[in-house]
């Protein structure tokens, strides 16, 4: 997907359970991610002693997180960078800049920052810069001028696709929705819409 003006498909910011969920799913549709994370991967899951109603059957964080990061270490598309953060994060209309604490810059096309329990907007973090008006909430959440005239990556196929294209049926947002082949079924609802140009790869 990648030109050759970019570093990368993607790059992501923090290294827990979504971040590393964004990687992996970039990664079974052919994209190369970037993953910047200060510490350990998911390390908050590491302290949780005890899990109930997890998908998979894990009983205990450190159980859970061995399984996610043994998996992301075996994703051949994404770089990890460990002991690393992110001193700045600039968002221009073609690409996002990400400046490393080494001083190393790493640009994409696409950016995810999963450092929370939330998305961060540009006026949430002083590392994050972006031109006025390249902010967008969370796509269940976002109003059609929000994104008026934009192309929009979404990680997954999954209901808020739905939620915003039907909330707003005669949006210019152009959504590039990435997922694998076995979560076709998830966006039925929406593949023939014409904002909506899903591809779907099997690697």
């Amino acid at each position: 997907m990648a030109e050759m003006l970019y570093d990368t498909d993607l790059i992501i910011i923090g290294g827990g359970p979504a971040g590393c969920a964004a990687a992996r799913m970039a990664a079974s549709v052919g994209m190369r991610s970037v993953l910047i994370e200060p510490d350990r991967l998911c390390r908050n899951l590491y302290r949780i002693p005890a899990l109930n109603n997890v998908l998979g059957g894990y009983t205990s964080g450190p159980e859970l997180a061995g399984s996610i990061v043994a998996e992301l270490k075996s994703t051949e598309l994404c770089r990890l960078e460990l002991g690393r953060h992110v001193t700045s994060l600039h968002a221009d209309d073609d690409r996002v800049t990400a400046t490393l604490d080494t001083g190393t810059r790493l640009t994409a096309p696409y950016a995810v920052v999963a450092t929370g329990v939330g998305p961060l907007q540009p006026r949430d973090a002083a590392w994050i810069t972006a031109p006025e008006g390249l902010t967008l909430r969370p796509l269940w959440q976002a109003e059609a001028d929000d994104a008026e005239g934009r192309t929009l990556l979404v990680l997954g196929g999954d209901r808020p696709i739905g939620t915003f294209l039907r909330a707003h049926p005669a949006t210019d947002t152009r959504l590039l929705v990435a997922y694998p082949a076995a979560d076709a079924y998830k966006v039925e609802e929406i593949r023939e819409d014409p904002a909506s140009p899903s591809s779907s790869s099997s690697t």
